[in-house]
């Protein structure tokens, strides 16, 4: 980490300069999700593909839940050229960051409907490159920032996340319909694609160009491969499984966004099935969306601040799993874009809320030692619901149809509020809390 300046003028340009460097570094992190899952599904059901495989192609997301294999790798493994001139973290980010472009240039090649398979292992690969970035910007951000700013830095990349988001999910959507205007819709999205992998191209070079270079400490030299494994891999888990109530732990952060996930896979198709057109799905659901999931995540750091972490989860979990009921509402009212107002909000408040809460606890759950390779543990379990757990959601919706679909989706909700009902019994939310104010 490099040393902090002295004067006060001085630490507010640090401070400012980092922050905004984890911002940007949180846009490049979010921009590629939705291009392999919601914009994906976009394309895919305006391409004429069943819902069913469009269910089917959530598992593209895969790499994101297994990330945590390859995450001792970014922590142990130097990059010797690039890490000379970048560092070690931004190295890695780098490497990513073109495995991105590539994985977005091979996506706009593909045809869905002629050549599935050829989508789906660019999806995939796309995935796989993202979720690399994802590691190594998350190592980034906790080894550029003092301790004391870590929470600072935590909402600027959520806010960067989210506004990466915003570009993939609503822009998207306006770049193929404003294309659609001269060229086939197939080629619309193409050029849409080409246009994401430009725009992480630009990312890349901000990052070989202005970003902050993190010093980490040396790694000790002549480690044989054993000791390697042994810090790297082995140490981190270890750790890990001696929490109380580890196993639990693990299964409640794979569940409790479970609700959401699976609601989440269709939502594009949902709208587009219901007779909304792609800028209306931007402006609403993507666009004004946004702005509701941001209102959601302040108010969720405000009420974790007056109600405590534990509560604070039992309330989102029930807000999350009640507004996926919504959805069902909408399905009946039918193409209302005031209706379609209602629901994005009471969703995306509700959603914004819940990730508020559930970030602040996996960063409790985490042991500073093995930072990189435990949150990427935690977070690709969490993903677990978005992708394997979700790949039946195209099947369910076309048997049961839309309302009861989401009514499902609603119930998917209770084994997380079970589950976290036993952690708050036993004392463990409260326990984590407890320790991290002590240190």
């Amino acid at each position: 980490m490099p040393a902090p300046p002295k004067t006060d003028t001085a630490w507010a340009t640090y401070l400012d300069r980092h922050i905004a460097a984890v911002a940007v570094m949180g846009f490049a992190s979010g921009l590629p999700l939705f291009l392999s899952s919601s914009t994906l599904a976009a394309r895919l059901a305006d391409a004429g593909v069943d819902l069913t495989t469009i269910g089917l192609f959530a598992a593209v997301g895969v790499p994101y839940t297994l990330k945590f294999l390859w995450a001792p790798i970014i922590d142990g493994w130097r990059l010797p050229l690039l890490e000379r001139r970048l560092g070690h973290r931004r190295a890695w980010i780098l490497v990513a960051q073109l495995g991105v472009v590539a994985s977005l240039i091979a996506l706009a090649a593909t045809d869905p409907v002629r050549a599935p398979w050829w989508t789906a292992l660019a999806a995939f690969a796309l995935s796989a490159c993202s979720a690399t970035q994802d590691i190594a910007i998350d190592a980034y951000r906790v080894e550029l920032v003092e301790p004391d700013r870590q929470a600072a830095a935590a909402a600027a990349a959520v806010f960067g996340y989210r506004m990466a988001m915003l570009a993939s999910g609503a822009g998207a959507l306006v770049l193929a319909a404003t294309f659609e205007a001269t060229l086939p819709t197939p080629a619309a999205w193409s050029r849409t694609y080409v246009a994401m992998a430009a725009l992480m191209a630009a990312l890349a070079a901000w990052n070989v160009g202005l970003a902050p270079k993190v010093v980490a400490s040396a790694q000790p030299a002549h480690r044989s491969v054993a000791q390697v494994m042994l810090t790297y891999v082995v140490d981190p888990f270890v750790a890990f499984a001696r929490r109380r109530f580890w196993a639990t732990t693990l299964v409640f952060v794979v569940c409790f966004k479970l609700a959401d996930a699976l609601a989440a896979t269709l939502q594009n198709p949902f709208l587009l099935d219901l007779g909304f057109d792609k800028p209306q799905i931007a402006s609403i659901a993507k666009t004004y969306g946004l702005v509701a999931s941001l209102a959601g995540a302040f108010l969720g750091g405000a009420v974790v601040r007056r109600i405590g972490l534990g509560s604070s989860l039992a309330a989102a979990s029930v807000a999350m799993l009640l507004s996926n009921l919504v959805f069902a509402w909408q399905a009946s009212v039918g193409a209302d874009p005031a209706a379609l107002a209602i629901t994005i909000t009471v969703e995306n408040v509700t959603g914004g809320f819940g990730t508020a809460a559930f970030v602040a606890y996996m960063a409790l759950l985490c042991d500073r030692r093995y930072t990189a390779t435990q949150y990427a543990l935690l977070t690709s379990a969490s993903s677990l619901a978005r992708t394997v757990l979700s790949t039946s959601a195209g099947e369910l919706a076309a048997t049961l149809g839309w309302p009861a679909f989401f009514g499902f989706t609603a119930a998917a909700g209770l084994p997380a509020l079970a589950l976290l009902a036993v952690l708050l019994r036993a004392g463990a939310v409260r326990e984590l809390t407890e320790r991290r104010s002590e240190a």
